[in-house]
């Protein structure tokens, strides 16, 4: 059976201090587990603990890092966050018990601090300290993702507390002569609190007035195995199994991984939708099926099943932008109960697309006034709100439309998220489209019955005020193929990336398809130190980028062509090998404008590479092509053209069958001389 509270210390106290043997005292009760967190080269001091007390290994964490791994792996539902090198004292152990009791009705305590005044250490803790530590539930605690670990944990403590207020979680104060964590600087190597007061107030000022709740939306230190899922995408889907894959696959691809998939599949004349989702194989994927009861039905009922605090609204033909999830976690305020953005339609034959915009601070006066709803797949709320207040299960259209009004009149505040969350299919098997006459008037009828009760002064008072309202702005002059064509279905497009970072031997164990053009490993010539990594990889699929994600490839730099264009046609040929020269010394090019470069393949048969002692800088490339499968370069840079040369002519007379590039600034030699042409 777990402790009731677990204690997380940052700084362990060295045994047999003060502080130590408060620690320990806390430990005997049999209610409190204390873990203490220590990186690799500081668990000697700490081989024989006493019972109760247990060490979590932060490695090369940062505190803050290792504050959310030590509350990841606890078993207790209750923890105490000890801030710096503060101490819960033996006698405060049991008020603190009972304390710990109303944090599991989610009501969190902040804890009065003492100091211990030793010598030569001030008595008074900077005025702007938020107390000595936090007393919070763990679900609560891992809901709001923990500290931000882009911070110190001083700060952090008190940047969570107002992330949790904001939130709606009841933080209060605890004072007295009982209840207290005292401060042993002396039993510490290193603190916070021994800088100046002034910079801290300057710090929590900054972290004041910031005004997000959800923090490491893309990392987080604690492991993926204990994560609950923060959102739930849901997806109702029937008979368009041909679509859903593009639809599932945009959702696997988010920068935001802490999800759930519910697919509904409201009775599909066969098995198909089934079948995708086994394919994708992924664990987070829920199918459920459901006889022919409409789509108001099969949403409810994901709802119904969702685990996530927040559900995200998500159709089975339309393309889940990258950042869709984190923008709309992102986005949440104090007083915002739900988020909303833009979004894009593209025509499934032509991939032509156009941006839709619905004005800012949705509510009842927007739809007085317009009638404007918030686009359904853009939505990130609460799923208690869907299971409360539910689709309209006798409307077989506009049933967005219908749920989102009734939650602005039922006082649920909306906010946009400033920017476009998805690419929206147009064609002709579409509800708007089969249905577009029954969706109008379930439109009209949802704006007519919640206004119906409001007198015709207010009415118009909301509408005045809908009026006011204003549109987001979103990259106004934006080139939309640019910015959204790289994320277009498979069938409509051709995708190339860029990859920058330490990339080299995770492309090479995708062993994927695609046509890996190169990748330049930069090294210093001196030193062999790695510089930068930069990759490009040919023809992308929608599967591929899944896999980039799944595998911690870093971003992608995504390009992409239309099918039907020349251009797009010449980069879904394969590359021979011989182009990989053309290709790296356009690189190179840009890369360096004023040296020159020699470049050179490498045969696989023990070759020893050469050493330029006028080089100042080398550059090993790993490249793929379909024709010749993989072939390794090597980039040599040069100051000026004839050095570069005279290396070039050492290359030809010492390994005369390598094949070699030169790439000079011009300046006096040609442009580019290849082996047989230097004169």
């Amino acid at each position: 059976m777990s402790a009731l509270v677990n204690i997380i210390v940052q700084h362990p106290p060295v045994p047999g201090s003060d502080a130590w043997a408060a620690l320990t005292a806390s430990a005997q009760s049999g209610h409190v587990e204390v873990s203490l967190l220590l990186p690799g080269e500081g668990r000697s001091r700490y081989v024989d603990v006493p019972a109760g007390v247990s060490i979590v290994d932060q490695g090369d964490l940062s505190p803050t890092q290792g504050v959310n791994l030590a509350v990841g792996l606890s078993s207790s539902d209750i923890v105490l966050v000890l801030e710096g090198e503060t101490m819960l004292e033996g006698r405060a152990v049991e008020p603190m018990v009972e304390l710990a009791d109303g944090c599991a009705g989610r009501q969190w305590a902040v804890l009065d601090r003492r100091v211990d005044a030793g010598q030569g250490i001030r008595s008074a803790s900077p005025s702007a300290t938020p107390g000595g530590a936090l007393l919070c539930d763990r679900e609560t605690f891992l809901l709001l993702r923990g500290l931000d670990e882009s911070v110190h944990t001083a700060v952090g403590l008190r940047d969570l507390t107002r992330r949790a207020r904001d939130f709606g979680v009841p933080v209060r104060a605890v004072e007295g002569t009982d209840l207290f964590v005292t401060r042993f600087p002396s039993s510490y190597e290193s603190s916070i609190w021994h800088e100046p007061a002034a910079t801290l107030n300057k710090t929590y000022a900054e972290v004041d007035a910031r005004e997000e709740i959800f923090v490491n939306l893309r990392d987080w230190a604690v492991p993926v195995s204990l994560r609950q899922p923060l959102v739930s995408v849901a997806i109702s889907t029937r008979n368009r199994a041909g679509f859903l894959r593009d639809s599932l696959q945009s959702v696997l691809f988010q920068t935001f991984q802490d999800f759930e998939v519910v697919v509904v599949d409201d009775g599909s004349t066969d098995d198909s939708a089934r079948h995708v989702v086994a394919e994708l194989a992924d664990p987070r994927i829920t199918y459920l099926r459901q006889e022919a009861r409409g789509i108001s039905a099969a949403r409810n009922l994901a709802a119904d099943k969702s685990a996530g605090w927040f559900t995200a609204v998500h159709d089975d033909d339309d393309i889940m932008l990258p950042w869709r999830l984190e923008k709309g976690l992102a986005t949440f305020r104090r007083g915002v109960d739900a988020t909303y953005g833009a979004w894009v339609n593209f025509d499934e034959k032509s991939g032509e697309l156009r941006r839709f915009l619905t004005k800012k601070d949705f509510g009842v006066a927007l739809n007085a006034f317009s009638g404007q709803g918030p686009g359904h797949g853009t939505w990130t709320l609460p799923t208690h709100l869907i299971r409360s207040n539910r689709y309209d299960e006798g409307l077989t259209s506009s049933v967005d439309h219908n749920l989102a009004t009734r939650l602005a009149w039922n006082g649920v505040r909306w906010r946009h998220t400033e920017d476009v969350q998805y690419l929206r299919r147009v064609h002709a098997g579409q509800i708007s489209n089969v249905e577009a006459a029954t969706q109008k008037a379930g439109h009209i009828l949802t704006i007519f019955a919640n206004t119906l009760s409001a007198g015709p002064a207010d009415v118009a008072a909301l509408k005045a005020a809908g009026k006011q309202l204003h549109y987001p702005k979103i990259g106004e002059g934006q080139d939309l193929f640019q910015t959204y064509g790289p994320w277009l279905p498979d069938d409509l497009v051709v995708r190339q990336a860029k990859v920058t970072g330490s990339v080299t031997q995770r492309l090479f164990e995708l062993d994927m398809p695609p046509v890996l053009n190169y990748i330049l490993e930069e090294r210093d010539a001196q030193t062999g130190r790695l510089r930068t990594e930069i990759g490009e990889i040919g023809e992308i699929s929608f599967a591929d980028l899944v896999e980039f994600r799944r595998c911690g490839v870093p971003e992608l730099r995504l390009t992409a062509q239309l099918r039907s264009s020349d251009e797009a046609n010449e980069h879904a040929l394969p590359v021979a090998s011989a182009s990989a020269f053309e290709r790296l010394a356009a690189l190179l090019r840009t890369r360096a404008p004023e040296r020159s470069c020699l470049v050179l393949q490498t045969p696989d048969d023990g070759f020893t590479a050469p050493s330029f002692g006028e080089a100042y800088a080398a550059i090993r490339v790993a490249a793929a092509s379909r024709f010749d499968g993989r072939v390794k370069l090597l980039g040599f840079f040069f100051a000026d053209d004839d050095a570069a040369l005279k290396a070039l002519r050492w290359m030809h007379r010492q390994h005369p069958t390598v094949l070699t590039h030169l790439v000079t600034t011009g300046r006096p030699a040609p442009s580019m001389i290849t082996l047989g042409e230097e004169g």
